[in-house]
């Protein structure tokens, strides 16, 4: 497991799968130093991703998993 801005580096270096967590739909204040967007897991060569407090602090789970997925489309 590692932050979306070491990935490519560990990718690159080791051959190593990379993990994610901190993924956010968009990137502005957040609790969390180390976030990042789905275009940017995507543009770093990130293999698997986390995404929890965006999905289960809505109501509809389903909806904001789409919409933070295809925040990472047209890039």
């Amino acid at each position: 497991m590692c932050s979306v801005w070491e990935a490519k580096k560990i990718k690159e270096k080791f051959g190593l799968l990379t993990i994610t967590p901190g993924i956010r739909k968009t990137k502005g204040r957040d609790d969390q130093k180390r976030v990042a967007t789905v275009k940017s897991a995507l543009k770093n060569k990130v293999d698997y991703f986390v995404v929890g407090r965006p999905i289960i602090h809505q109501k509809n789970y389903l909806k904001a998993a789409e919409e933070i997925l295809s925040s990472g489309k047209d890039r």
